[in-house]
């Protein structure tokens, strides 16, 4: 039940797929918003808070690294622990099942990342999004600044606020509420 809790609060973050170690990537390369034919290679940190309401107040919290990789053909996102330890490991191909491999070796397949993660935590995570709202791309853009360093703006029930490199997305239904941080390691 444990982990269970630390995965649902860690894949709130990023929503992805692991490398299997705890190294990280070179520097995250940022393509311009809207420029979907470039690979994206971004990482950083996350912090996490789940939230229920029923039947008494429950609050679940995770943080830790994160590195998400995108191009034509795949989405991979790696979960990291503060301590290095993978936590979970996604992955999406082209024409292939998304799969979810856990740190004790459990392993959950489905159409879609959000729909794996829904199988592996019990809620519909927007894993598939991220690449987008990390490149500035969104349904509904609320408020931009004359300088572009902020932004607001939803996407699939998701309220994002982006400042500079730091994402805070927000979910909220009924009696559930998910909060996610990210922030990017510096160019």
């Amino acid at each position: 039940m444990e982990r269970a809790s630390t995965l649902r609060a860690a894949a709130f973050s990023l929503y992805l797929a692991l490398t299997g170690c705890a190294t990280t990537q070179p520097g995250p390369v940022r393509p311009p918003a809207g420029d979907v034919t470039q690979p994206l290679a971004l990482a950083g940190r996350f912090s996490t808070t789940y939230v229920t309401s029923l039947p008494e107040t429950k609050r679940e919290s995770a943080s830790g690294r994160f590195e998400l990789y995108k191009d034509a053909s795949r989405l991979t996102v790696d979960l990291i622990s503060p301590l290095g330890q993978t936590i979970a490991r996604a992955e999406h191909r082209a024409g292939s099942r998304a799969t979810l491999q856990t740190m004790d070796n459990r392993r959950f397949t489905g159409e879609t990342l959000d729909e794996v993660f829904e199988k592996a935590i019990g809620i519909r995570v927007p894993a598939e999004k991220l690449p987008d709202w990390l490149s500035d791309r969104f349904e509904e853009v609320v408020e931009r600044s004359a300088d572009g360093q902020r932004i607001k703006a939803r996407d699939t029930g998701w309220d994002i606020d982006r400042s500079g490199g730091r994402w805070d997305l927000v979910w909220h239904h009924g009696t559930e509420r998910i909060e996610v941080r990210l922030l990017l390691d510096a160019d």
